[in-house]
Formats: structure tokens, C-alpha cells, sequence
């Protein structure tokens, strides 16, 4: 759910932040859209999951989690998969906000792939 108060362009500067050069730089946008919780970031966070640095993939995934959007259950279930550790629990715990179970009872909207 998105924080009140937080305007539409800085949300907009920090997806578009998303593809910047710099791995912090990313990484530090994916916090930020996960704190302010706009579903206008789900796009560019679930495209962070295939970024090339940990980093920014595990943050990407806590944030898709802390936004609670459906859509990014079947990447976060890709993200499970992932060559970290990390990335993997980060994409477990995002899943478990979404209702997500690897027992098979979901409440969320996604595919229970």
C-alpha cells in the first residue's frame, strides 16, 4: 500500500533510478520504492531480479514483498531459483507477504506453480 504524502514524480525518478549504471544506485532506488510502496515500481523491481549484482536482486524482492502485488508472485517464484542464498530467502519471505505457501495453501491471486 502506498505511504501517503509521497509525490508521483519522485516516484517516477527512483523507477527510473532503477536502471542506472551504479548497483548501489539501483539498490537504493529498490529500498525506496519498497518503503514508499507504490504498485507504479512493481514493473522495474521485478525486472531488478534478473540484475547482475545480489544486491540489488534481494533488495528488489524484499520490496516487490513490502508492495504486496500480485502480479510479482510468478518473478519471485523464478527468484527462488536464485544462485544466492540470499536472494532465495529474500523471494521466500516477499512470497509469504503475498500469501504465497510452499505447502500449496495460498491466499494469494498468483499461480501455484
Amino acid at each position: 500500500m502506498a505511504r501517503a504524502g509521497i509525490g508521483s514524480g519522485i516516484v517516477k525518478l527512483l523507477i527510473g533510478a532503477m536502471g542506472d549504471r551504479d548497483k548501489d544506485v539501483r539498490r537504493a532506488a529498490a529500498w525506496a520504492l519498497g518503503e514508499i510502496g507504490d504498485a507504479r515500481a512493481v514493473e522495474a523491481l521485478m525486472e531488478a531480479l534478473d540484475d547482475e549484482y545480489f544486491i540489488v536482486r534481494m533488495t528488489a524482492a524484499e520490496a516487490l514483498g513490502e508492495i504486496g502485488d500480485p502480479r510479482a508472485v510468478e518473478p519471485l517464484l523464478r527468484a527462488l531459483r536464485d544462485r544466492n542464498e540470499d536472494v532465495r530467502e529474500a523471494a521466500r519471505r516477499a512470497l509469504e507477504k503475498l500469501g504465497w505457501r510452499e505447502d500449496g495453501n495460498n491466499t494469494s491471486s498468483g499461480s501455484q506453480t
